[in-house]
């Protein structure tokens, strides 16, 4: 069986990836009409150690070079720019039968941003290319199907532990968890 080296098993990874999180995770994004929900950085990198295991090792990232640029006539207030056109998302797995440990095969994502200032702009676009890639293994999506959002996380979260605790009495396991 493949599993990260956290013991997931290779085919639940997005099931450990799209697990609610608790309430404080998630923040209306501000400054648009459409009632967008993000999901606050710190919770990503968790997720991605408790899935893969510590980064620099269970995971990791490489992009090419970050793009910035200043342009003051923007009406937004947001001058700065910065772009990473092409950021690479790798893991390490293991064939749990013979211990060998593998590398994933790239995962590819983009982020930018516009801001004020030119190193928070380079922070956002390095946070948003991560999400992006995480979100293509399932990083919360049901935030992305729009089914979850920062109005109903709790009651999504609360459902959640519910069902954890019904397969857990069973005698089950949670999908998207450690194997034994």
């Amino acid at each position: 069986m493949l599993t990260t080296l956290t013991r997931i098993p290779l085919n639940e990874i997005s099931a450990a990836l799209s697990r609610v999180l608790p309430k404080e995770a998630y923040k209306a994004v501000t400054g648009t009409r459409a009632e967008l929900t993000d999901i606050r950085p710190p919770y990503l990198r968790e997720k991605l150690e408790e899935v893969f295991g510590v980064v620099g090792y269970g995971w990791w990232y490489t992009y090419d070079d970050m793009e910035s640029e200043y342009d003051k006539s923007r009406n937004s207030g947001n001058p700065w720019t910065s772009t990473i056109k092409t950021l690479k998302l790798y893991y390490r797995y293991v064939d749990s039968e013979t211990n060998q440990v593998f590398v994933s095969e790239p995962i590819y994502a983009t982020g930018g941003i516009s801001m004020d200032r030119k190193d928070f702009t380079q922070r956002g676009a390095l946070t948003n290319a991560l999400g992006d890639a995480a979100k293509q293994l399932g990083w919360q999506k049901g935030v992305y199907l729009g089914l979850i959002d920062h109005k109903n996380s709790e009651k999504w979260f609360k459902a959640q532990q519910e069902r954890d605790k019904a397969l857990v009495e069973k005698g089950k396991r949670i999908p998207g968890t450690p194997i034994k």
